[in-house]
């Protein structure tokens, strides 16, 4: 895959063909590399859609009064606030997530530390089995009684109930939990009560170089 990011002209060289003349170019050299799939993030989606991308993926935005989270969630374990980055755990945790997904980017470490791990007051924890192995993360924040959750990725079952526990158990210091999920999560479905918004909102676009 080739991903397009950053195209821009001056104003003064704008509507002249130049951004066309650079898309035609990036998709020529993909091609030559063997990258049949190309992905962006549109700021406009006409401007890219006229020439060959369309939608591709979608996510769901959540907004869940945290009582609506008190369920049963049956876990088995136990969820662990860290307060260093451990990037290789988290690295292969998110591995075996990205893996159910069509779209999911590989991360090198330079990825996560300048596009994931960027705010310092965001909290990370691990989610544990009872044979102490990894099988979730959350990284988030609390703020404003809102729980903004910055990503949540599980391998497991267990490990996505221990982490839906972990952030019903904030129900002491948040009204709402706002977070941004696959478009085909069935959280909802497993609420006794899944009256809230969601919606579901472009994400990337791809074409076939």
């Amino acid at each position: 895959m080739g991903g397009l990011s950053s195209i821009a002209t001056w104003p003064e060289y704008r509507r002249q063909g130049i951004a066309k003349k650079l898309l035609f170019y990036s998709l020529q050299e993909m091609k030559k590399m063997g990258q049949t799939i190309s992905f962006l993030h549109p700021f406009h989606v006409g401007f890219y859609r006229k020439y060959g991308w369309e939608l591709g993926f979608m996510n769901q935005k959540l907004t869940i009064p945290i009582g609506n989270l008190t369920y049963q969630w049956s876990t088995k374990g136990k969820v662990r606030r860290t307060f260093k980055s451990n990037i290789d755990l988290m690295q292969a945790i998110y591995v075996k997530f990205a893996q159910k997904y069509n779209g999911m980017l590989f991360r090198d470490k330079k990825w996560w530390e300048q596009r994931v791990l960027t705010d310092g007051e965001a909290q990370i924890a691990i989610a544990y089995n009872d044979n102490d192995t990894a099988e979730g993360y959350i990284i988030y924040t609390v703020k404003d009684e809102i729980v903004n959750v910055r990503e949540i990725v599980y391998h497991s079952l267990n490990g996505r109930n221990l982490l839906y526990e972990f952030i019903s158990n904030h129900d002491s210091m948040a009204k709402k939990v706002k977070m941004t999920v696959p478009e085909n999560d069935l959280l909802p479905y497993h609420l006794d009560d899944p009256y809230f918004p969601q919606a579901l909102e472009p994400f990337f676009y791809g074409e076939d170089s």
